[in-house]
């Protein structure tokens, strides 16, 4: 006999086993159809990445929705050039290549998407940096600090750190 009350003796499996195994099964169950959209939203960096295609989501949607387009500025001719009609939409493509990616679990799409958008707000960042007077500014603070966590968080999906 083992000397804790709560230990049984080897082979003395009792009812409360199954009761266990029964809600480890109901559980495990309503966990697969809970995870539709992403396998473990809330592990780093999964719930980072779901954040960032909201951000790409809201980018995309104030700049259609403001008067003053970011098309507009002289700093961002370079996508201008590229194509200016394309400019406000990037949110609204990389939004779902996000989400589609979070929910495939490829880590490899992972990285690309969120490399892409990271690529974007290095632009963005460096382009209307140069055209502020004001470098303390709170959009050139949010900018840059969205920039920085996109360029660590992609460099950790290269790398694996998922």
């Amino acid at each position: 006999m083992p000397s804790s009350p709560n230990l049984r003796p080897l082979g003395n499996t009792g009812a409360s086993d199954a009761a266990l195994d029964a809600a480890a099964r109901a559980a495990a169950g309503s966990a697969s159809a809970a995870a539709g959209w992403f396998r473990d939203p809330f592990r780093y960096p999964q719930w980072l990445e779901a954040t960032f295609a909201i951000t790409w989501l809201s980018w995309s949607v104030a700049n259609l929705l403001s008067p003053d387009a970011l098309t507009d500025r002289p700093a961002l001719a370079i996508l201008n050039v590229l194509g200016g009609w394309l400019w406000p939409w990037i949110g609204f493509a990389l939004f779902p290549w996000q989400i589609a990616a979070l929910r495939m679990g490829s880590l490899r799409q992972r990285a690309l998407v969120q490399t892409a958008g990271y690529v974007v707000l290095a632009h963005v960042t460096v382009c209307v940096g140069a055209m502020s007077l004001d470098p303390f500014s709170p959009i050139i603070t949010l900018l840059l600090a969205l920039t920085t966590i996109a360029g660590i968080l992609s460099w950790r999906l290269w790398r694996r750190y998922a």
